[in-house]
C-alpha cells in the first residue's frame, strides 16, 4: 500500500470534525500488522467498506504517535483497509 490519503471534513451538527486514513503497511496477503501515524483511542476501521469489530477482527495498541493495528486474518492485496475517527466539539 502507497502514501497515508487523509481526507478531512468539518461542520455539519455540533461542529464535528472527522477524519480518515488508509492504512499503512505491506498489504501483501501475509502481512497482519499495519500502522496509523496518529495516537488513536477510539476508532472505527473499515475493510473493504465492512465495519470491523475489535477483538474479533483485530486488535490495536496505541504509543509515540502510531496506532499499530493487527488483523485475525490477513487481508489480501486487493482488499481496501480505512481507519475512520472524529473529534466532536
Amino acid at each position: 500500500m502507497g502514501a497515508d490519503l487523509e481526507s478531512v471534513c468539518s461542520g455539519g451538527r455540533g461542529g464535528s470534525t472527522f477524519a480518515a486514513r488508509t492504512i499503512s503497511g505491506t498489504q501483501d496477503g501475509t502481512n497482519v500488522t499495519f500502522t496509523v501515524a496518529v495516537a488513536l483511542t477510539s476508532f472505527q476501521l473499515f475493510r473493504n467498506g465492512v465495519l470491523q469489530v475489535t477483538p474479533g477482527d483485530y486488535t490495536f495498541t496505541t504509543g509515540s504517535g502510531v496506532t499499530t493495528i493487527t488483523f485475525s486474518v490477513w487481508p489480501p492485496a486487493s482488499d481496501e483497509l480505512l481507519a475512520v475517527w472524529g473529534d466532536h466539539e
